[in-house]
């Protein structure tokens, strides 16, 4: 009897281009004797990132477990020709909600940040090991994954965010006929109480503006951080925005929702004076953040408090709930009235004066 030989191994950059982020996709390579096929991994990376295998990316540990999970999965399956290949690749267990939300994932990985999230989901659905198949999904297994998700420590707000996610990935397989009922509808989740929005008052931000750097780095951050709080873009949406006609029109890297904000002279001679907006990676420009706040004589404050001092002051200012609501690309009216209820204390502050 003739032995088929059968190979597998990563190919990067097969065609030799890179898209428009600078990346190429990583395939298997498989030969099957003297023939080959190629088949998506769905990674792409760009040229530095891969040497062998994924280095010198955020989630390197994670891509690599996959690429080992998928080497050594390959090679225990019975193949004999190119049609064993494509079911593996394209047929995942039908009745598996753990493959199923792991596919999710890969079709909507949304920015890295919520890419993370999900994936931080799914390990922790992994290790809590009583959700596999969709016939788990029942009120009981939901209710003892939420007391799993304590017992490793996760606070409230997490643990509830954990749900959030799974629950949009049910509601999809609900919608997809995978399973009759959903498990959420009967169960209530207690929603955690909103935490305080931290900001920066007027007197605060103008101590910001007139504080003057002693190094190239600290005038970068602060002027990153000032745009920030002119326009209410997200430290993500910063990485890439669109200019038209004095105007910013995007879509929010994080819900994909529209917006548009109006270039205000500060905001654009923070723009003019740089050929492109320098951003550092989150974690060192709150760092610095905290170094600005004090030397300008402010409250110790972080990047996100950009968004929420922009809507605050807009809505201080009188620009209406509808339109504050439209410029921070939210998707519903509740997210922006959060801010409303800081102004209670503002108005209470302003009628003492009176």
């Amino acid at each position: 009897m003739k032995v088929i030989r059968v190979s597998h191994r990563y190919v990067f950059n097969r065609k030799n281009k890179l898209n428009s982020k600078g990346k190429a996709l990583l395939q298997s390579e498989i030969r099957i004797g003297k023939d080959r096929k190629f088949y998506s991994t769905g990674i792409y990376l760009t040229p530095e990132q891969w040497d062998g295998k994924i280095i010198k990316h955020k989630d390197a540990y994670h891509l690599n477990r996959k690429l080992a999970k998928l080497r050594h999965e390959l090679s225990e399956l019975d193949i004999r020709n190119f049609g064993d290949v494509d079911s593996y690749f394209t047929g995942a267990d039908p009745e598996n909600f753990l493959e199923y939300y792991s596919a999710y994932i890969e079709k909507h990985p949304g920015a890295y940040s919520t890419y993370k999230q999900y994936n931080s989901t799914l390990s922790h659905l992994y290790r809590f090991s009583e959700i596999k198949y969709f016939t788990d999904l029942t009120p009981e297994n939901i209710q003892k994954f939420t007391d799993y998700l304590y017992s490793v420590g996760l606070s409230h707000q997490t643990v509830y965010n954990v749900h959030k996610r799974v629950k949009t990935a049910i509601r999809r397989a609900y919608v997809a006929g995978k399973i009759d009922k959903n498990p959420y509808d009967m169960i209530k989740l207690k929603t955690p109480k909103s935490g305080e929005i931290r900001y920066l008052s007027e007197s605060e931000l103008k101590k910001v503006e007139d504080w003057q750097p002693d190094s190239k780095k600290l005038e970068l951050v602060k002027d990153v951080f000032l745009f920030a709080c002119y326009t209410g873009l997200s430290y993500s949406d910063l990485k890439a925005f669109s200019i038209e006609d004095g105007y910013i029109i995007d879509k929010r890297k994080k819900t994909g929702e529209g917006y548009i904000i109006y270039l205000t002279p500060k905001a654009k001679r923070i723009l003019d004076k740089y050929d492109h907006l320098p951003l550092l990676s989150n974690q060192v420009t709150n760092r610095y953040l905290a170094e600005i706040s004090y030397k300008a004589g402010v409250k110790k404050f972080t990047f996100h408090m950009a968004r929420h001092t922009f809507a605050v002051d807009a809505l201080n200012k009188g620009v209406p709930l509808e339109v504050v609501s439209r410029i921070l690309g939210h998707s519903k009216i509740s997210t922006t009235q959060v801010y409303a209820k800081v102004l209670k204390s503002t108005i209470a502050e302003h009628m003492k004066k009176l």
